[in-house]
């Protein structure tokens, strides 16, 4: 076992040693690795895509490899016209896919990335139980996050406002975990859908008007943009939500919407 073990070592920094061999003697002749990045690209996710291409540019200025990456323009909604994005990308040699997931993307991108061992790069955040085995999300799940700040906050009788399926699946995952970890003092959940997110006062009025066990409203948002998040709590400030008796809880990883709240 000991020579095994020994035996790996040796490898190892065989291999870490040509490795740098192999770089050292490309900078010296001012030769660069291309590696082909495929990127599967919403016209609608420009925004979200902009981190990606600045950190890219600033990575073209190593002298170890290049960074190319073709995209792929698609309505993410569409599954033929995704499949064929992805199919095209990896006609093209790519070593990975890079983009977003969504509620309606995220069965087409799975199977493709299992099915042909095509490791998929998302910045999205989404369920843990539709992740597949070749992906890698930038994001960590937001449900098991939500369970514990539920659980450190000891919120027992909650509102869950969502607009999108994706946030009704959410909430579906959140209640399987809520029931596994805390059976002796269940926390209650009533669920509203907000159809029309920029007219959402009625909405937001009738959830006010609704009694509850505990004298604090208790309230977590879980909306599909940041843009929504901004729109909503505009929208709580001028029904007068944001009064003392009101605590919230927003699904979003992005913490400029906290200064909307105040």
């Amino acid at each position: 076992m000991m020579m095994d073990s020994q035996s790996m070592v040796t490898r190892i920094a065989l291999v870490l040693l040509f490795r740098n061999f192999i770089i050292a003697e490309l900078r010296d002749r001012n030769i660069q690795w291309q590696i082909p990045i495929g990127i599967i690209q919403d016209r609608r996710d420009e925004v979200t895509f902009t981190g990606f291409y600045y950190s890219v540019t600033l990575k073209q200025q190593t002298q170890t490899f290049e960074l190319h990456t073709p995209v792929e323009y698609v309505d993410k909604s569409d599954s033929y016209k995704l499949a064929q994005a992805i199919c095209t990308s990896m006609s093209n040699g790519v070593f990975a896919l890079f983009g977003t997931k969504s509620y309606r993307s995220q069965d087409i991108l799975t199977s493709y990335s299992d099915k042909f061992h095509m490791p998929y790069i998302t910045i999205s955040s989404i369920l843990e139980s539709t992740q597949g085995k070749y992906e890698v999300h930038m994001k960590p799940p937001l449900t098991r996050i939500l369970r514990d700040l539920i659980f450190a906050k000891k919120w027992k009788n909650i509102f869950y406002v969502y607009d999108s399926d994706a946030g009704l699946m959410r909430y579906q995952e959140l209640r399987e975990l809520l029931l596994q970890n805390n059976t002796d003092q269940p926390v209650h959940i009533k669920i509203r859908r907000i159809q029309n997110i920029k007219q959402a006062h009625d909405d937001l009025k009738s959830l006010d008007s609704q009694e509850l066990r505990s004298t604090t409203k208790q309230i977590l948002i879980d909306l599909e943009s940041e843009e929504s998040y901004a729109v909503i709590l505009q929208q709580i400030r001028e029904v007068g939500m944001n009064k003392q008796n009101y605590s919230y809880i927003l699904a979003t990883q992005v913490r400029e919407t906290s200064k909307i709240v105040n």
